[in-house]
């Protein structure tokens, strides 16, 4: 476990935060100060390092809402930067993950984290297309404005 110091030191440095996501992670199911540095670290980190996805790939799949939510940002600000295309891995795998924690039972930001990064993305596959369009039938206003975003359907 990473003492609060050195997630201290993230917190300032980007370029160190961006170096050690999976520290930062594993701080995110820590006490309450590991947490806060942690969440202040990947929140000033900016998009990360593509030899990262794996780690927030992993993160996603966790199960844990605070792990999907900044995995989930981390990603959009990924994918905003345009098509991932490298480290073994092609957009479409990070949106069949991005969709898998859909499915899953976590908080509502966890859920709205996900769409807000399929915003970011230029385009999406047919399929993650598919699935956002299912969620739009029965989602409140403030999710189907991100389902909306996503599919770049003119707001009305």
């Amino acid at each position: 476990m990473v003492e609060p110091s050195q997630l201290e030191q993230y917190a300032n440095d980007p370029e160190l935060a961006r170096s050690n996501i999976a520290c930062l992670f594993e701080s995110l199911v820590a006490d309450e100060s590991r947490q806060n540095y942690a969440v202040e670290a990947l929140e000033n980190c900016g998009a990360p390092e593509i030899s990262q996805i794996p780690v927030l790939l992993h993160a996603l799949s966790s199960g844990e809402s605070l792990a999907v939510y900044w995995a989930s940002t981390l990603l959009g600000r990924l994918l905003s930067d345009g098509p991932v295309e490298t480290a073994g891995l092609a957009q479409v795998e990070l949106e069949q993950a991005l969709c898998e924690s859909l499915k899953r039972s976590l908080d509502l930001s966890a859920h709205e984290r996900i769409l807000w990064a399929f915003g970011k993305a230029s385009s999406l596959q047919p399929t993650t297309r598919e699935v956002l369009e299912q969620l739009r039938t029965n989602a409140s206003p403030r999710m189907e404005r991100l389902i909306e975003t996503a599919l770049h359907i003119p707001v009305s």
